[in-house]
Formats: structure tokens, sequence, C-alpha cells
């Protein structure tokens, strides 16, 4: 391990608590600023949290690059690290008074992800997760699951919104089978929730279409869960990263991830 990849960490983890402070505190106060498609909107307290955050990256690392939610891309030149972030995952949770939401700060180095934090600020939770050295919740090394897929517990975000007819009608035909497969079969909630609860073991499949992902919802859940012993691919079986994600990601604890591909396969 880098030495300087612990010192991003730590920078990392005190940052997103002071990012999760100021959304917990503006729970319930905060108003919707930007309408982005149907259903898709940021709040006052994206546009707050992001801005403490780049604040801090480009006081503390002025050399690096940025790829956040609401701003973008931000180039430096020369900077062979770039920080991904997600100010408010779970925005419509959030807006809601639901406890489902948190901010995500990952770090990737010559367009490798290498660290990643989530701080969920309703219930005091840390994931963190350093390239090599494993997954943490709170300190506590987390793990994947090792149920096969009969045991299972799997994820599927389904949604209407920006969907196409074929689309929805395939996602239909996989939940029908997942049914006759699995022990239990739930719909996603918040894509950071998704990857970290996989990562941690509460779930055994997490099952993402594509089109609609973006890669600050995705990038740290995907180390996480890789880190926790997971396997996370497109549908296609190749590695999930920068330039495929989009094609739609499967995510499983490794023991489930064949079958639920064949299962996927079988209704395309």
């Amino acid at each position: 391990m880098k030495s300087d990849y612990k010192e991003y960490l730590d920078f990392a983890t005190d940052l997103i608590i002071k990012a999760g402070n100021l959304l917990h505190n503006k729970r319930g106060l905060a108003v919707i600023k930007t309408k982005k498609d149907f259903g898709d909107f940021a709040t006052d307290a994206d546009y707050q949290v992001e801005e403490l955050i780049l604040a801090e990256i480009k006081k503390r690392y002025p050399k690096h690059s940025i790829l956040s939610e609401e701003k973008g891309d931000i180039k430096s030149d020369g900077g062979e690290y770039r920080w991904v972030i997600d100010p408010l995952d779970g925005t419509r949770n959030y807006q809601r008074g639901l406890p489902y939401y948190g901010t995500i700060i990952t770090l990737e180095h010559e367009n490798k992800t290498i660290l990643s934090v989530l701080y969920f600020p309703e219930t005091k939770e840390v994931f963190k997760c350093l390239i090599n050295n494993g997954s943490y919740l709170n300190g506590k090394k987390i793990s994947c699951s090792t149920k096969n897929l009969s045991q299972g517990n799997i994820l599927m975000y389904y949604s209407r919104y920006n969907y196409q007819k074929e689309v929805i009608d395939k996602q239909t035909r996989i939940y029908e089978k997942l049914l006759k497969k699995v022990a239990l079969f739930n719909f996603s909630n918040t894509i950071s929730v998704d990857f970290y609860r996989l990562a941690q073991g509460c779930y055994e499949g997490v099952i993402r279409r594509g089109g609609g992902n973006k890669w600050w919802d995705v990038a740290g859940g995907i180390l996480a869960v890789r880190e926790s012993g997971g396997i996370v691919t497109n549908f296609d079986e190749e590695e999930t990263d920068l330039n495929n994600f989009n094609t739609g990601i499967v995510a499983t604890n490794g023991k489930i991830h064949d079958k639920l591909l064949k299962l996927i396969e079988e209704v395309k």
C-alpha cells in the first residue's frame, strides 16, 4: 500500500463526516433548486455539500482533478489523481424524510479506483475501502456473504423514470425468473445502499440496468464489493470499469455470479 493512499483515506473520512453533519442539520429544511430529468432533482443541500467538499479538496490537493455530480469534470494540469464525488446519494429519500441517504467520496489514481468512503448520517455508519486492503464498517472489516442463489436476497432497481418499454419488459421478465430461484427479492432504494450493503453481507446480488448509471453513483461501491470478496461485471461478464459501467451492472457475493448472469442472459 502506498503511504499516501492512507493519507488520502484519512482526509476523505474526516471530510465526509463534515459533509454528513451538514446534511443532517439541513434535513427537513432543504429545498429543490434544480430539476433535471423526470423524477431527478437537486436540492440546495446537494450544492452546499458539494461546495464544502470541493473547497477542501482544492485547498489540500490543488493539483488533483475532480468529477462531481453537480459541477461535472474539473480538470487539473498534470494531476494523476481524480476525486469522484456524490454529495448527496439518495436525494429523493432525503427530501421525503427517509434515512437512506449519504455522501460518497472516491479517489482514482491513474484511472483506477483506489479508495472510497461512504457516510450515512442518520445511522452514523462509515463505510471505507482501500484497494488491496479490504472494506470496513465503523472500523470493523466486512465481507460478502457465502449464501447460494436459492438462499439469496437479490436487489434490482425498478423505476419508470427514463425507461423505454422494452427495458421495463426485460426487467419484469428477470423479476419473474428471480422469484422462482431466490429466497428473497427486493427493489432497490439507493445505489450506495445497494453496493455497500452487499459488501456487508446483507444481500447476495444487485442488478442495475444500463443507461441510467452515473460514475459517481457506482465507482466507490464497486470497489467496496470487490474488496469484500465479491464480483462486479456488466451483463456481458466483463469486469465493470469506467468504460463499460453503463451497459448494466451485476454485483454479487461471487458465489452466485455465474448463475445470476445466466438467468439474465436467458431473458435477453
